[in-house]
């Protein structure tokens, strides 16, 4: 005759029924704290999120949007930082090696 091997789960409910017969808890009253315990295992779970989503800072989501001086920063900036003259490059007279021709001097100069 084969043996019935009992479940993780089955287990598991066997030694909580232990444990409520050791201590002289009813059922219900374990099904309470049970349920308490769920309770406050989600609420530390969403504040986890919350604080996660947020790098742990009270951040207004969305964002206001910029005021016209800071886009006009923004804007003047990144067109500053293409120019043609800050990434063109040429090849130094003296060693041929690329440079940028901000970099440069120029050998009227000398």
């Amino acid at each position: 005759m084969d043996c019935i091997r009992p479940t993780e789960k089955s287990r598991r409910n066997a030694r909580a029924y232990q444990k409520r017969k050791a201590l002289k808890i009813e059922p219900s009253e374990a099904r309470k704290t049970q349920n308490a315990r769920q309770v406050e295992r989600e609420a530390r779970k969403s504040k986890y999120l919350q604080k996660a989503n947020t790098g742990g800072f009270n951040v207004a989501f969305p964002p206001t949007p910029p005021s016209l001086a800071e886009l006009h920063g923004i804007v003047s900036n990144a067109t500053s930082a293409v120019q043609p003259d800050k990434f063109i490059e040429e090849g130094c007279a003296v060693c041929g090696m690329l440079t940028p021709v901000a970099e440069l001097t120029s050998l009227k100069d000398f």
